[in-house]
């Protein structure tokens, strides 16, 4: 849209992308002049702004005690990672935070090498992100990467 002396764009891009930087150079572009005065960013991955809420929502469902239908799970942060669900009594080895092997987990579909897994107690309690990966001896291995398990209470 064009209401001088603004322009207005759209744009979609991947990650990575500076728009300042694209500001600039279609400016060199039409050898004009010009400056971002506002910036918007209405989608990350799968999250898009028509699906937020403002301070003021939140704080009315917080009163009405209604918050937490509105909280997303962490682990659909990570929904496009493989998911693996450790077996029963591999459990404390995955609270510890220790490596897992192979053979400790049930895939869905399973991981390529370097790949991130959200892994899983047998509870289906989401507990960390993990990376398929080899060591020297190419011994595969899982490899914690972040823990997200809070430890609270017996699962």
């Amino acid at each position: 849209k064009i209401d001088f002396p603004r322009v207005y764009i759209d744009v979609t891009c991947s990650k990575g992308t500076y728009i300042r930087s694209l500001i600039r150079d279609i400016c060199e572009k039409l050898s004009v002049c010009g400056c971002m005065e506002e910036l918007t960013r209405t989608r990350v991955s799968y999250f898009n702004i028509k699906d937020s809420l403002s301070l003021s929502q939140v704080e009315a469902l917080v009163n009405e005690g209604k918050i937490n239908e509105h909280i997303m799970p962490i682990d659909s942060v990570f929904a496009k990672y493989v998911a693996g669900e450790v077996l029963p009594e591999f459990n404390k080895i995955l609270y510890n935070g220790n490596q897992l092997r192979f053979e400790m987990i049930k895939f869905e579909i399973e991981p390529k090498l370097a790949d991130l897994i959200r892994i899983y107690d047998e509870n289906k309690n989401f507990i960390g992100i993990y990376r398929y990966e080899t060591n020297e001896d190419t011994f595969a291995q899982i490899k914690l990467v972040k823990m997200f398990y809070d430890g609270i209470g017996e699962r």
